[in-house]
């Protein structure tokens, strides 16, 4: 059955090697250390996290590990050709896997484009699942064989392990039941300034027209139905545009420099000031620029709500605007 889950399988190793085909290996490794450190080093390499949050993962993983280790060897419900014992022998191998993965990670710790050459394969999020999956399987097996003992004792033990998260769960609904927020809410009304912000670009722009938006606005592709010049989320998959996304995010967002004399990013597009937002427009065609409502910046608005603000990035007002602009009031 493995032999022919493999061979299964090894079609899909097709669409991986296209990402890199006809590519230049320096343009490869390139994209790859992107992929790897800049982009997902929460994933796929621990040693770029700080320090502290190395540590934490550490000792929750380690925990963790501790209490499937003991779990594991319970003989209360778990028989050696069950179902469990599977999922817990196939969560064992998951942890070999990340573990293969981190003596990977530091044995090439300074070779980065060898070592980016394969942490691109998340070594370490089957064992995310596997892990947490197989302990919580099998502590309901044990509460389950501790209920069905005769022991009043036992049974009670089993009965409270089950009802406290239970309750535990049930406060938690209830709690984000009750602050729920309302639609007259500051967050809600915010949302909805989001939404009106992308429907005014999907209404009244047209379909080919270029933005430059916040890089957290993921969404703004989905609900304006525009394209868009950068984003953090929306990374893509193949080696040369992952390259061209992260020269965009350079080109942008980084230069920034703080009162200590470091160099990092800026927090908005605010930030770069409208010479620098000018600059980026007309190189590379971009037709809006789409930022916070305040502060203002010195170019034409398209359109405004409370929360958000288009302005024009072509000189001479909207550019390719499928209608005449006027602003627009958030619905409330």
């Amino acid at each position: 059955s493995l032999l022919l889950g493999g061979i299964l399988a090894l079609p899909g190793f097709i669409p991986g090697l296209l990402l890199t085909a006809d590519v230049a290996p320096e343009i490869r490794d390139e994209a790859n250390q992107i992929y790897v450190f800049e982009r997902l080093p929460h994933h796929l390499a621990l040693h770029k996290l700080a320090t502290e949050q190395i540590i934490q993962r550490f000792v929750r993983f380690g925990l963790l590990l501790i209490l499937f280790a003991f779990v594991s060897q319970s003989r209360m419900a778990v028989v050696n050709d069950s179902p469990l014992r599977r999922i817990q022998l196939f969560a064992w191998a998951s942890v070999g896997i990340s573990l293969l993965g981190l003596v990977w990670e530091f044995a090439t710790i300074n070779s980065p484009a060898l070592s980016a050459s394969l942490l691109k394969y998340y070594w370490f999020r089957l064992a995310d699942i596997a892990v947490p999956w197989a302990v919580s399987l099998s502590l309901g097996a044990m509460l389950a064989a501790l209920i069905r003992q005769s022991s009043r004792s036992t049974q009670l033990i089993g009965i409270m392990a089950v009802l406290l998260p239970a309750c535990l769960m049930l406060a938690t609904s209830a709690g984000r039941w009750i602050t729920l927020t309302s639609i007259e809410s500051y967050e809600t009304r915010h949302a909805l300034g989001w939404r009106n912000v992308c429907a005014w670009a999907r209404q009244h722009t047209a379909p080919d027209a270029l933005f430059l938006i916040p890089r957290n606005g993921s969404t703004f592709r989905w609900f304006a139905q525009r394209p868009v010049f950068f984003t953090w989320k929306d990374i893509p998959q193949d080696a040369a545009s992952m390259v061209e996304w992260w020269k965009r995010y350079q080109e942008v967002y980084f230069g920034a420099v703080d009162k200590f004399g470091q160099v990092g990013a800026y927090g908005s597009l605010q930030e770069l000031g409208a010479d620098r937002l000018r600059e980026v427009a007309a190189k590379h065609n971009i037709d809006y620029v789409l930022t916070s409502e305040y502060p203002p910046l010195p170019l034409p608005v398209a359109y405004e709500n409370p929360w958000y603000k288009i302005y024009s990035a072509r000189s001479g007002g909207i550019a390719r605007s499928t209608t005449t602009a006027k602003k627009c009031q958030t619905n409330r």
